[in-house]
């Protein structure tokens, strides 16, 4: 049986949010009993630094399997939570620099389903 035993140490906990989009969370461990004495300003400039640094390293990122057509289906789902979450995977692709006064987004497959059933019907 294992148990659990919480360090004495005091902790900050932090949410790391760039351009809208929550990346992550920065915990800060007091060892040393200095913690305390940073003050405010210091902490949100460290704060704002690393969420810009991992909001940087995530669109970067590789993702030979997030083409457009994924991030697009993703859209078509639902699946984002801002406009700066999908701005942020779209960033690797053209969808990046795809600017339209408009622009229709259509599940085709739906669209499909719904053709063939009415043809079935007046057959």
């Amino acid at each position: 049986m294992s148990s659990w035993r919480i360090a004495p140490y005091r902790r900050r906990f932090a949410p790391l949010i760039s351009a809208g989009v929550r990346l992550g969370c920065l915990i800060c461990v007091d060892t040393d009993g200095h913690l305390e004495k940073i003050p405010p300003q210091t902490w949100e400039l460290v704060e704002h630094i690393l969420a810009k640094q991992l909001f940087m390293e995530v669109s970067r990122q590789d993702k030979p399997s997030e083409t457009a057509e994924d991030i697009l289906m993703h859209l078509l789902d639902g699946g984002f939570s801002s406009a700066a979450h999908f701005q942020l995977q779209a960033s690797g692709t053209y969808l990046a620099d795809f600017h339209p006064r408009a622009f229709a987004l259509i599940d085709l497959e739906t669209y499909h389903s719904s053709t063939a059933r009415r043809a079935r019907h007046w057959s």
